[in-house]
């Protein structure tokens, strides 16, 4: 009976070894997945003349400028801004990725080339006040 008692607990104590190792494998697989997730997402400050003007993408208010615009859409990908303040016209305005990110040329090609290319640091527009 002690044997097969020491048996059973060596096989369990074996299976907790396997079973952390392969939650060591799963964490250090979802920390590369957020890691290449980050670095996906380009950003760039929305600036305006005058300031604390709001700013809508798809109809929805996003914040007041100074803004920070950020997403993870692929290279070349075209982002259309309404910027509004009462007492001006309002604005469309249009950022584009389409700056090279040189740090993303050393990733491995097959994760770099859909997100080589971001958003200027920043963007100023003027708003014409009303007549």
């Amino acid at each position: 009976m002690a044997n097969d008692n020491c048996s059973q607990e060596r096989g369990r104590a074996s299976g907790l070894g396997s079973e952390r190792r392969e939650l060591g494998a799963m964490k250090k697989t979802i920390l590369l997945f957020v890691l290449l997730l980050a670095g996906c997402a380009s950003s760039s400050v929305i600036k305006t003349i005058p300031d604390q003007v709001m700013v809508y993408k798809n109809d929805q208010l996003v914040g007041v400028t100074p803004y920070e615009f950020w997403d993870r859409d692929i290279s070349g990908a075209e982002t259309t801004l309404l910027l509004r303040k009462p007492g001006f016209q309002d604005k469309t305005a249009k950022i584009k990725k389409d700056v090279l990110y040189v740090h993303r040329i050393f990733c491995p090609p097959i994760l770099a080339l859909p997100w080589l290319f971001g958003y200027d640091s920043s963007y100023v527009y003027e708003l014409t006040e009303k007549k």
